[in-house]
């Protein structure tokens, strides 16, 4: 009886613990993306401070090329979710740029419906 007790205290005490681990888990950043932000507000606060002109440029990431977007699509070695991924991004930069959304149909007598977007 006294074993089973134990047992189960012990069980809930490990339950407690994964609970804890995972709540840690989904309300915790990486510690470089901390790093980078806290930088860029120090840099933000500095140039506010001083009177500056803030240098969008360097906060803002390069946004890769549609032939890089094209690239990362056709690699061979991607997992489903990679592939589904980086075939949204490519088509997102394909309509940036101001050519027709490829998934639609395309013809002279065919007009995309709102059901086909």
């Amino acid at each position: 009886m006294a074993d089973e007790l134990n047992n189960q205290q012990e069980e809930i005490n490990n339950n407690q613990y994964i609970d804890a681990i995972n709540q840690l888990k989904q309300n915790t950043v990486d510690k470089e993306k901390y790093d980078q932000l806290k930088e860029e507000n120090k840099r933000l606060l500095d140039s506010l401070v001083n009177g500056g002109e803030l240098d969008q440029t360097a906060t803002l990431t390069p946004q890769p090329t549609l032939e890089e977007l094209r690239q990362a699509y056709l690699a061979e070695d991607q997992t489903n979710l990679s592939a589904a991924q980086n075939i949204l991004k490519l088509r997102q930069a394909i309509m940036d740029a101001g050519q027709p959304d490829p998934f639609l149909p395309v013809g002279h007598q065919i007009m995309p419906t709102d059901q086909d977007v």
